[in-house]
């Protein structure tokens, strides 16, 4: 509005907004799963790793609960065989914090190798993720293959 000049002028202006596609929902899930050969690379077809390489994952976490704009999320990874046998275990990862505008998605990501001493065979990547706050835990499995 122009006061000195009396006039008024409207403008409707179009534009586009990227999000998540993440169900955050009222329980803690993992979301968007992904081996890759690479950090950032696309998801393998195939989910085979050969001796010698890296094996990268990432994922979205949401669901777990926000209380007085903190959050508190701890991660137990682990590698079992095709019978459960645990050959691996990660320590303890956590991710705690409270911000103005709490993250109601976390991206995680981490990589292991693969030596060239690992058997071939079918492997299962275990986690286990539970929310301090939220009182909930879950567990999530991928499996993947280790070839020469």
């Amino acid at each position: 509005e122009d006061k000195v000049g009396k006039a008024e002028v409207d403008y409707t202006a179009k534009f586009n907004v990227r999000g998540e596609t993440v169900d955050l929902g009222d329980k803690m899930s993992v979301q968007q799963f992904i081996f890759s050969d690479t950090d950032n690379g696309h998801q393998k077809a195939d989910d085979v790793f050969h001796q010698g390489s890296t094996l990268f994952a990432r994922f979205k976490l949401a669901g777990y609960k926000i209380a007085d704009k903190a959050w508190w999320v701890e991660q137990e990874l682990s590698i079992r065989d095709e019978s459960g046998k645990v050959l691996f275990t990660n320590p303890t990862s956590e991710e705690k914090n409270r911000l103005f505008y709490p993250q109601r998605i976390l991206s995680n990501s981490f990589n292991l190798d693969v030596s060239k001493g690992v058997k071939p065979g079918v492997y299962i990547l275990h986690l286990d993720i539970r929310d301090k706050i939220g009182d909930q835990a879950i567990s999530y499995e991928a499996k993947f293959r280790v070839e020469p």
